[in-house]
């Protein structure tokens, strides 16, 4: 009897429940960007094995690809012989740095075996959010919504943490140590000289700060 692959899904974040039941929340099937290279997106893939061994360790292999391009490695899983389990799932932590929009595959397959499986989720490019004159207005009058974003960077490479900040009001004074965005949306640390892709980043956090708006004016504000 071999292992085999029963389904897969996406989620933002896991925990166990009642009876030790994994939890999904935030199943999706795209994610979105506001520029490329994009910030690093970590999400959850949820895998089903069934007839799963007592006596074997397998492993499990993942990859990504754009469309059927070729495949890139993310993560090798041990999981190791379980007794009593016919079927198993597993919770895979990952993460990844798209490239450009479009459909790419996420594939899974047992080491030493052909079974696989590819599961689509597609890129989805956002246009860049801006304040209307009314919300302007708006900003420049309610203390409920933050009129600027600030956001602390660690540099993938030495661990060094900058601050950014993009302000939504003109003339606003920038907070203690924080730099403003770089209009190119890129940055070479001022410690190891690593390049930083922030544009897709900024645009995230301008998008969540903006989508609060409508929340408080129907609150009355």
């Amino acid at each position: 009897m071999s292992t085999k692959l029963g389904g897969a899904i996406l989620c933002n974040a896991t925990s166990k429940g009642d009876d030790n039941k994994l939890d999904c929340r935030g199943v999706f099937t795209s994610f979105l960007a506001w520029a490329f290279p994009t910030t690093p997106r970590a999400w959850h893939s949820i895998l089903t094995l069934y007839e799963y061994p007592t006596t074997d360790t397998i492993f499990i292999n993942t990859a990504i690809s754009f469309g059927h391009g070729r495949k890139i490695n993310l993560t090798k899983v041990e999981l190791p012989p379980q007794k009593g389990n016919f079927g198993l799932i597993v919770d895979i932590p990952q993460f990844y740095s798209f490239t450009e929009e479009g459909l790419y595959f996420i594939h899974f397959s047992i080491v030493g075996t052909t079974n696989t499986l590819s599961l689509p989720v597609k890129v989805i490019t956002q246009p860049w959010p801006r304040v209307t004159k009314k919300q302007l207005n708006f900003l420049e009058k309610n203390s409920l919504v933050p009129n600027s974003v600030q956001i602390t960077i660690i540099c993938s490479k030495c661990s060094h943490p900058v601050l950014f900040q993009d302000s939504f009001l003109p003339g606003t004074t920038l907070a203690k140590s924080a730099h403003p965005f770089p209009d190119s949306g890129i940055y070479k640390c001022e410690e190891c000289g690593d390049i930083m892709y922030l544009k897709d980043i900024q645009g995230q956090a301008r998008s969540s700060i903006i989508a609060t708006i409508p929340k408080v004016w129907r609150g009355g504000k």
